[in-house]
């Protein structure tokens, strides 16, 4: 009897090693398969297209180009634009920068800097009039004019900088802004008289 209950002993033993080895392989498995699908939610949330928060913060970089300054203000972002996704916010820009040109002479340019669901910057840049057709300007140190709707020099004229007052030029070192080409020859005949 007694070596029954020894080897009845052993048994449970034996048998208790194996369920706690089992019970291991289970857990260490569980906890493998855990890891793969942890990572692979990490992997689909960094791939989720990102899109504003509701409370996302907007930072506001107003750029002037002339007088070489800019400032920051920061404001809560309208709640219209939650759920909005990068693409959505770009093209709404595109078309907020061509109505308010409209409005706004000095507006030269409206970006998108950064941008995650808490929060955006944009920048906005004023300067001379950009809405006007023509750029007079100085380059090589001759005077010139732009056809800013072609994107292209209009003219490279033989007036030198050097014969312009200090204050001339340094209009013409920012440009000159005009709306047409009556005015841009009466400016050049100026220069040139």
């Amino acid at each position: 009897m007694q070596h029954k209950s020894k080897f009845v002993g052993y048994v449970g033993i034996v048998i208790l090693g194996l369920a706690f080895a089992c019970l291991q392989w289970i857990s260490m498995e569980s906890y493998g398969r855990y890891q793969k699908n942890t990572q692979k939610n990490k992997m689909e949330s960094s791939q989720a297209i990102e899109c504003i928060q509701p409370g996302a913060q907007c930072v506001y970089v107003f750029e002037d180009t002339g007088k070489g300054t800019e400032q920051i203000k920061k404001r809560a972002l309208a709640s219209a634009f939650v759920g909005w996704k990068k693409e959505e916010l770009v093209d709404y820009i595109k078309a907020y920068e061509t109505e308010k040109r409209k409005k706004e002479k000095n507006l030269q340019s409206v970006e998108l800097v950064q941008f995650s669901g808490n929060s955006i910057t944009l920048k906005k840049k004023y300067g001379e009039n950009t809405s006007a057709r023509y750029r007079i300007a100085v380059e090589d140190n001759r005077v010139v004019v732009y056809d800013t709707q072609l994107g292209e020099k209009m003219e490279d004229t033989r007036i030198s900088a050097d014969q312009l007052s200090v204050d001339e030029r340094k209009k013409l070192t920012q440009g000159i802004w005009v709306e047409d080409c009556a005015s841009v020859y009466s400016i050049l005949e100026d220069y040139s008289s």
